[in-house]
């Protein structure tokens, strides 16, 4: 199973959640120069929250379609989103 994708974006590398999100995943997207991310259910995203996203400032572009998350306040620290 794969668990993540990375593609050429809009604004560099693009790293799409295809499974559970896991610690290994949000490491690999802080520490591998993704400025955009996808968390998409119908890709195969799953999670009970966002909060790792806090973590993740150097976001640029972040899009979400989940129909499970009941709160995304943590977007509010991705300050560079365009």
């Amino acid at each position: 199973m794969i668990e993540f994708t990375i593609e050429n974006g809009k604004y560099g590398k693009k790293l799409i959640v295809c499974s559970q999100m896991t610690d290994a995943i949000a490491r690999r997207c802080a520490s591998n120069d993704i400025r955009e991310l996808e968390l998409n259910w119908a890709k195969g995203f799953k999670a009970e929250n966002i909060s790792f996203v806090k973590n993740l400032t150097q976001l640029l572009s972040f899009e979400i379609c989940d129909y499970t998350i009941s709160s995304i306040n943590e977007i509010h620290y991705l300050k560079n989103l365009k």
